[in-house]
């Protein structure tokens, strides 16, 4: 069974950079429209602000981070189904396993190219 171990440090490498990504395209206009817009003005302290920037940037952390465990899921999962089709095709027709397992691999890739469950 092909398991990537770094699995995690991808995860969170992704996350973060989505995060600072988030953290600066959030922090422009709160800050702007804090200032220019009388509603916010008067209703959105430092605190508020700094919240609203906090949030967007958690939820891009943990959207790009989940986003990435599932792909590599995903990838891992093609992979089992091919070792498992490649044993059952070595039991069937002795040294058909080689030629079956690529064959089995590319399948499952085309079928699932672009497939993204968000």
């Amino acid at each position: 069974m092909y398991v990537c171990m770094c699995v995690h440090t991808d995860a969170v490498k992704a996350g973060a950079k989505a995060a600072v990504i988030a953290c600066v395209a959030s922090t422009i206009p709160t800050v702007l429209g804090a200032r220019a817009i009388p509603w916010a003005r008067a209703n959105l302290n430092h605190t508020a602000q700094a919240l609203i920037i906090s949030t967007i940037s958690g939820s891009a952390y943990f959207i790009v981070a989940d986003k990435t465990i599932l792909k590599s899921a995903r990838r891992n999962s093609f992979h089992e189904q091919m070792e498992s089709h490649a044993e059952y095709s070595q039991k069937i027709i002795p040294g058909a396993a080689r030629s079956e397992k690529k064959n089995f691999f590319h399948e499952q890739m085309k079928n699932n190219a672009g497939y993204c469950p968000f």
